[in-house]
């Protein structure tokens, strides 16, 4: 695919004016390829204790792939109306975040991300299909810096799952961000989601955000806020989270993450604990470093631990260690 698509560009196109990943601009239509592939060296260990009585899974070393091309696509229908688009095509062989590589390899090929939408003039915007990439209203509170670790908002929060039937709305201006999406479904059992944000950089230092997200008896009821600072080279972002479950398990949450550059290279952790109701407590770290080799690949490494706890006699308890690069083009 990759040498028809090489041959497709060099045929149409000259590349001397146009930048990398640009097939075709003539001021009216625009149509870019860009892709990545991503490598993976990983193990991973799980232990599950359930009346007091643990069962432990483990991986050996194992690599993985993962891979996607993105077709990004404009057409200016007037000075101030433009039509976008934009899909990938991805696959995978088994890589399960920081759970290493426990689950089964698929690789059939896949569309994810499709999403179609209109902006008006230069700062409202508004797409329909599967919106995560172009605003989710619970990105102003994720705050996960690393590469392949941990997250609250990554990996244990209720994400309504966009699949191709959501809208969402995007205005910016200035410093400012609003966002507000809504989650349909055909399913007459099921209720409509929709969630609100706005985010707001008082400079190139400090940003603040908030997000109101509810899912009906589809997931959770979100509501959080998030401040992240950024001096000379240190980054740092904190954020307070409020999730009510649909199993009516209210967790209430803190996470941190801090970075630091030097030179080519950043050192980084990402760490939180989520208090739940009867004494459920989720507790988790990521620890990394990654470097960038040259401008399209970066190499990381890093280590991820994680506890879910009901009681000393129920609980789930994972770590894992994860190294790989990121090539994009």
């Amino acid at each position: 695919m990759k040498k028809t698509l090489l041959a497709l560009a060099v045929a149409t196109v000259s590349t001397s004016a146009l930048a990398a990943g640009n097939i075709y601009d003539d001021g009216t239509t625009s149509f870019n390829i860009k892709g990545e592939i991503d490598t993976y060296l990983s193990s991973a260990e799980t232990t599950s204790t359930a009346a007091g009585v643990a069962t432990k899974t483990s991986s050996d070393p194992d690599i993985d792939l993962w891979a996607k091309i993105q077709v990004d696509v404009k057409h200016k229908l007037s000075d101030s109306v433009t039509a976008f688009g934009s899909f990938e095509i991805e696959n995978g062989n088994g890589f399960d975040s920081w759970s290493g590589v426990l689950g089964a390899d698929d690789q059939a090929m896949k569309t994810d991300d499709l999403y179609v939408g209109f902006g008006i003039g230069e700062n409202f915007g508004i797409a329909m299909g599967e919106i995560g990439d172009f605003g989710d209203s619970l990105d102003a509170i994720t705050i996960d810096n690393t590469n392949e670790g941990i997250g609250y908002m990554d990996d244990f929060a209720k994400s309504l799952e966009s699949a191709g039937h959501a809208v969402s709305a995007k205005y910016t201006t200035g410093g400012l961000k609003l966002i507000a999406d809504t989650y349909l479904t055909s399913n007459e059992d099921e209720d409509m989601g929709y969630g609100v944000s706005a985010q707001y950089a008082f400079n190139e230092m400090f940003t603040l955000g908030a997000t109101y997200q509810d899912q009906g008896n589809r997931g959770s009821e979100i509501m959080g806020v998030a401040a992240r600072m950024s001096i000379a080279n240190f980054g740092a972002a904190v954020n307070y989270v409020l999730e009510d479950k649909l199993s009516g398990t209210e967790y209430n949450v803190v996470s941190a993450a801090l970075d630091y550059k030097i030179d080519k290279a950043r050192i980084y952790t990402s760490f939180g604990l989520a208090d739940g109701d009867s004494d459920e407590e989720i507790t988790y770290f990521t620890v990394g470093a990654d470097y960038a080799v040259s401008s399209n690949i970066s190499a990381f490494v890093e280590y991820s631990d994680a506890e879910n706890k009901t009681d000393s006699d129920n609980k789930e308890e994972g770590n894992g260690a994860v190294a790989g690069f990121y090539y994009t083009f």
